[in-house]
C-alpha cells in the first residue's frame, strides 16, 4: 500500500507518542545520568517530530484533503513482485524460527541464497555472497558489537 503523507505522518506521530508514553514506565537506575529510557525516548521523540512534519507538510501543500488516504501500488499486479515482497517478510520469520536450531551462520547463508535467487540474482553472485555476508555480519555483531548470536553446528566447528 502507498499511504499519503498525511496518513503516514499520523501513524508515525501516534507511534512516537506511544513510545514516549511507554518509556516512562522504564525503571531509573540510581547513580546513572542516563537510564534505560534515554535512547528509546530519543527515538520516540524523533518519530513524533517526523510524523508532525509530514502532517504539517501535507496540510501546507493542500494535499491533506485532496490525496487519497491509501492506494494500491502498481506493482501489486505483478505476481513475482508480490512474491518477492512476501519472501522478505517470510525470511525474517524463518530467521526467528530456524536460527536457534541451525545457528546464525547457516541460517543467514541459506536465507541470503534464497532471497537473492528469488530476486533473480545469478548463482555466480549468490555463492560468494552466501559465504561472505554471514561471516561479515557475524564478525560485526559478535565481535564488534558483542551481540550474542545463536550458535549452531557450524559455529561449534568454527569457533
Amino acid at each position: 500500500m502507498r499511504f499519503s503523507d498525511f496518513a503516514l505522518g499520523l501513524g508515525v506521530a501516534v507511534f512516537g507518542i506511544a513510545v514516549l508514553l511507554h518509556v516512562r514506565t522504564f525503571p531509573e537506575i540510581p547513580g546513572m545520568q542516563y537510564g534505560p529510557a534515554f535512547f528509546p525516548g530519543l527515538i520516540g521523540a524523533a518519530f513524533l517530530i517526523c510524523g508532525v512534519a509530514l502532517v504539517v507538510g501535507s496540510v501546507v501543500r493542500g494535499a491533506a484533503l485532496t490525496e487519497r488516504f491509501a492506494e494500491r501500488p502498481a506493482w501489486f499486479g505483478d505476481r513475482l513482485a508480490v512474491w518477492r515482497a512476501v519472501g522478505v517478510v517470510l525470511s525474517v520469520v524463518a530467521y526467528a524460527l530456524v536460527s536457534p536450531v541451525l545457528g546464525f551462520l547457516l541460517t543467514v547463508a541459506l536465507l541470503t541464497a534464497g532471497l537473492l535467487l528469488l530476486m533473480g540474482v545469478r548463482w555466480v553472485v549468490v555463492v560468494p555472497l552466501m559465504v561472505l555476508l554471514p561471516l561479515f555480519l557475524h564478525y560485526g555483531f559478535a565481535q564488534g558489537l558483542r551481540v550474542p548470536l545463536p550458535r549452531g553446528p557450524l559455529e561449534l566447528l568454527l569457533f
